[in-house]
Formats: structure tokens, C-alpha cells, sequence
């Protein structure tokens, strides 16, 4: 994986562990082995990539719902 995937895969982990408010760009960049500034080349800022883990995570447990 590229750094734009660790670092979406990193948030998923961090939203998962210590929720939407508390996980801070420090928590994303140790949970996905990327450096911080990759977050604002990838994707702006933390709030726009958290916003995205947010959405995959919640696209991915709703597929896992019977008729969906």
C-alpha cells in the first residue's frame, strides 16, 4: 500500500479505538507507519481524511447487514 492508503487505513483503526473527537493526526501517522505531512499532501487535512474513514467504515458495516 501507498502512504494515502496506510494513512485511510490508520484512521479506520484510530476511529475504531479512540472515536471520531479524540484521535489526533499524531494517532493516525503512528497507527499507519506514514509522517504527518502526508496527511495534508493526501488529503488537506485531518478532518477530511477522518470524514473518509468515517464514511468507508460505515459503507463497510452496512454491507455486512443481510439485504444490503
Amino acid at each position: 500500500m501507498g502512504h494515502r492508503e496506510d494513512l485511510l487505513d490508520g484512521a479506520k483503526r484510530c476511529l475504531l479505538d479512540k472515536g471520531y473527537a479524540r484521535t489526533t493526526a499524531r494517532d493516525i501517522v503512528a497507527a499507519s507507519g506514514a509522517n504527518l505531512a502526508s496527511i495534508g499532501c493526501h488529503y488537506g487535512s485531518k478532518d477530511v481524511l477522518m470524514r473518509q474513514a468515517l464514511v468507508e467504515t460505515v459503507a463497510e458495516w452496512g454491507a455486512g447487514f443481510p439485504g444490503t
